[in-house]
């Protein structure tokens, strides 16, 4: 069985919904803080459990395993970051 194939479709979709989803947590909680540092934690949470959710579903579904080993977590990681990248530019 081919490992990875999974790949170039739940990283597109797993992406995008992670940082929608993150950039919304970050403005949604600006209501109940302040503080930049609370609303970006908010958001990465958001982002990551996203990504996680959304990617994994699919990893599984397509039976890629070594995927969801070795990809998943570096593409969550990944999309914090960028969600805090953008956070930081726009918020800051």
């Amino acid at each position: 069985m081919i490992q990875f194939h999974s790949t170039p479709i739940s990283e597109p979709i797993a992406h995008v919904c992670g940082i929608v989803v993150g950039l919304a947590a970050y403005a949604v909680s600006g209501i109940f803080s302040a503080d930049h540092n609370t609303r970006l934690w908010a958001g990465m949470v958001a982002s990551v459990v996203t990504n996680l959710a959304i990617g994994a579903k699919v990893n599984v579904v397509m039976l890629d395993f070594l995927a969801l080993i070795v990809v998943r977590p570096i593409s969550a990681a990944a999309g914090a970051g960028l969600l805090a990248m953008l956070a930081n530019s726009l918020g800051s």
